[in-house]
């Protein structure tokens, strides 16, 4: 089965709300394009097999997260076939945890019933957890982006660049030291070229929680 990049995110819930992707098992929320071209580039790269049809979203920013998890979560109510829900964001300057608990508190304050969040076995930055409804139950994953020991003002998804950057010898470790943010050093063009050329032990090492995440949502 494929991994369906579905954009915008608006035209991503028309799809689903007619019947366009009736075949759509898992949703994966990409905070931004980033995040979207990196899953699709891992999968490729790593040769991951995906067994059900996974939809790929840019929610187009961290503020429109928990608006568009609030919207697949009501969605998920008539949409049939789909029963995970996967979001990739990124922690900024919170903890991986609080940062997960932020889009928990952003559904419970609309009413959806969200079980207490458990961290996946092989990841501290992937938390998993059930949203229940009168109709079904949707399980939900959040796999949280950043580098938090790096001296980084903030902490993103272009964390595990740069990490991957050194692991594969192209930038020494003093690099860090010297910039605010991982944006400074790596962008988007750098990232998934770094991910072509990377060796798989490296790119498993580097982006452990979105290799955990598409293992949560094919399980």
């Amino acid at each position: 089965m494929p991994i369906v990049q579905l954009k915008p995110l608006e035209e991503s819930f028309m799809k689903i709300v007619f019947g366009k992707l009736t075949r759509l098992d898992a949703i994966i929320l990409c905070e931004g394009k980033t995040e979207v071209e990196t899953v699709k580039h891992i999968v490729n790269k790593l040769n991951i097999e995906v067994p059900i049809t996974i939809g790929l979203a840019d929610c187009e920013g961290i503020t429109e997260v928990p608006k568009a998890v609030i919207a697949v979560a009501s969605l998920a109510k008539v949409a049939r076939k789909l029963r995970n829900i996967g979001v990739i964001v990124d922690a900024e300057n919170q903890s991986h945890i609080n940062r997960a608990k932020s889009i928990i508190d952003s559904l419970e304050a609309r009413g959806f019933k969200v079980e207490d969040l458990r961290t996946v076995e092989g990841s501290q930055q992937v938390f998993e957890t059930t949203i229940r409804t009168d109709e079904k139950t949707v399980a939900l994953t959040i796999a949280v982006s950043g580098i938090t020991h790096y001296p980084f003002r903030k902490h993103t998804i272009e964390n595990h660049a740069v990490e991957l950057m050194l692991l594969e010898g192209k930038i020494e470790e003093n690099t860090i030291n010297k910039h605010e943010t991982a944006e400074e050093i790596v962008n988007k063009e750098k990232t998934l070229e770094t991910i072509k050329q990377a060796n798989r032990e490296n790119i498993e090492k580097a982006y452990n929680h979105v290799i955990q995440i598409l293992k949560q949502l094919t399980i």
